[in-house]
């Protein structure tokens, strides 16, 4: 800065401060008898209904002093895994130590044992953030290894086929992998196929009529009736309503009503295909109240 401009400035700060408020006293802007916005009684009004409003949303989503076992995120309602609770737990730790091997090596030592300007090793500690990750798995990979695999079987195969005179065709009846082939890929997980032409050869077996005779059952697709809802800012009681309104009109005539959603089994082909997307670490959420409200409810789905 130059020095002839900073005297300037203060120089002539108490006139230009004395213009200021002549200026705002004769157009009528003057400042109350409170020096500070943030006293203003319309401002702490403002301010204390403010601080309601969030002690009422900290009860109704996740209430952090309510004693609960599970470590939760207050901003999502996500539950913690024990690998990212126990990484927050010791993240003060880690970083305590962390600084005493920078200091040591690098600052106390003489010689350093480590320059200073070297790359800082990274903790890789996880956070709420790690819920929302997801594994990739390379396309493409799955087929190049099974290839190898054969290759591989099937050289052995004939060296020990012209010592002991095996028939081929007698061989390759049997799977030649811990899995069948057909079913299973090398890696464990089962061959993908079309779900779709499983109900379409379903559909075949089923004769339509044009009236249901009674008594009668009705089944509904829940995700199919969750996914076509458009229930933006409202709360989960309304949302609760207007599904069960929904649901009681189209199985209105029918004795009994069924509403079937997803399950997610340990042991299933389905549970199998969620690992292989690296979608099996779901985020669990708890302490949904009614009065919640959901800005974007198809966001919940994506979780």
């Amino acid at each position: 800065m130059k020095p002839g401009a900073v005297q300037r400035y203060y120089l002539t700060a108490e006139f230009r401060t004395l213009f200021l408020r002549s200026l705002r006293e004769m157009v009528g802007y003057a400042k109350g008898k409170h020096g500070h916005a943030d006293l203003h009684s319309s401002r702490i009004a403002q301010d204390e209904k403010d601080v309601a409003a969030m002690v009422d949303l900290i009860k109704n989503w996740t209430d952090p002093f309510a004693g609960h076992v599970q470590l939760s995120s207050i901003s999502t309602g996500a539950v913690a895994t024990t690998a990212i609770a126990e990484d927050l737990a010791t993240a003060y730790k880690v970083g305590e130590a962390a600084y005493a091997d920078f200091k040591k090596t690098r600052l106390e030592s003489q010689p350093p044992k480590v320059r200073f300007n070297d790359k800082l090793k990274k903790q890789k500690l996880k956070t709420f953030s790690a819920l929302s990750k997801t594994k990739t798995v390379a396309k493409g990979k799955d087929t190049e290894t099974v290839l190898r695999a054969d290759r591989n079987l099937f050289a052995r195969m004939i060296v020990i086929a012209e010592s002991r005179n095996l028939q081929m065709q007698d061989v390759l009846k049997h799977p030649l992998g811990p899995l069948p082939a057909s079913l299973a890929c090398n890696n464990g997980f089962p061959r993908k196929t079309n779900k779709a032409q499983l109900g379409k050869e379903l559909e075949k077996l089923i004769q339509p009529t044009v009236e249901v005779t009674r008594p009668s059952a009705y089944l509904i697709d829940g995700m199919a009736l969750v996914q076509k809802l458009k229930v933006d800012y409202l709360t989960f009681g309304e949302i609760a309503d207007k599904i069960l309104s929904r649901v009681l009109r189209e199985g209105e005539g029918s004795n009994r009503v069924d509403v079937v959603f997803d399950v997610y089994r340990d042991i299933s082909i389905k549970s199998a295909e969620r690992e292989l997307r690296g979608e099996s670490d779901a985020i669990t959420f708890k302490n949904l109240a009614a009065g919640q409200k959901v800005k974007q409810f198809k966001n919940l789905f994506t979780q």
